[in-house]
């Protein structure tokens, strides 16, 4: 299944790189780097999920809190 190409402009392409490349460490088992890339971009999209389900979970009540803020 080919996925339509967005075109992505500077600021934005090297933003998701340097996402990706956060989670960018070739371990001993994958067989290329494209595996290993594969597997930076899946880890780098489950933690960005993670972080919109906790943002969706705060109250206002949470975001105003003292104990909240710096």
């Amino acid at each position: 299944m080919e996925r339509e190409m967005t075109k992505l402009n500077r600021y934005a392409l090297r933003s998701a790189v340097e996402k990706i490349d956060g989670y960018y460490l070739p371990r001993p088992h994958e067989r290329n780097k494209t595996d290993a890339f594969e597997r930076a971009k899946h880890d780098c999209l489950a933690a960005l999920r993670q972080q919109i389900q906790k943002i969706e979970s705060i109250t206002f009540e949470q975001f105003t809190s003292k104990d909240s803020r710096k």
